[in-house]
């Protein structure tokens, strides 16, 4: 049984690699697991709440809520490129609907980590080509507080695994 690695009280999931199963829709999916044993379905699960998240908080206009949300527990587990996409348009759902004038603000309440992180989601959706100026405001607000070096870090690693 695979407890839920994101602790977001998703459901356990079951599972043989490379099975089928069930979903509460009573829609079949497939479930891949990874070396480390996450399958697909535990991340989506965990993604999806996130979206819930970020669409609650987003609603209400809390926007370093709604970052928050976004940012946490990034699918650095899964291969899968679809639940990597799914996990940037959450991210970039806020990033795009933040005013321009409250982005420094909510970058300077960010950890280093998280700064770490968004920075590989906003190289991410660069690499869209949609909604770049907005990108380029986070980019610009981002390198001011956490440095050269973050933008080092996001490239080098970008290199070894695409894992945003």
């Amino acid at each position: 049984q695979l407890a839920c690695p994101l602790d977001l009280g998703c459901h356990s999931v079951r599972k043989k690699r490379g099975t089928s199963a069930m979903a509460d829709d009573g829609e079949d999916i497939e479930i891949q697991e990874d070396e480390a044993g996450v399958s697909d379905a535990v991340i989506k699960a965990a993604i999806d709440e996130r979206d819930k998240a970020v669409t609650a908080a987003v609603s209400r206009s809390n926007w370093a809520a709604a970052l928050e949300a976004a940012l946490r527990d990034p699918p650095v587990q899964s291969k899968n490129a679809e639940l990597k996409k799914q996990s940037l348009a959450v991210v970039l759902r806020v990033l795009t609907a933040v005013k321009d004038a409250e982005i420094k603000g909510l970058v300077d309440a960010l950890s280093p980590d998280q700064c770490q992180i968004l920075m590989k989601y906003i190289y991410r959706g660069l690499e869209t080509g949609t909604s770049s100026s907005p990108l380029f405001k986070w980019h610009a607000a981002v390198t001011e507080k956490a440095g050269l070096g973050c933008i080092v870090r996001v490239l080098t690693d970008r290199r070894l695994s695409k894992n945003c």
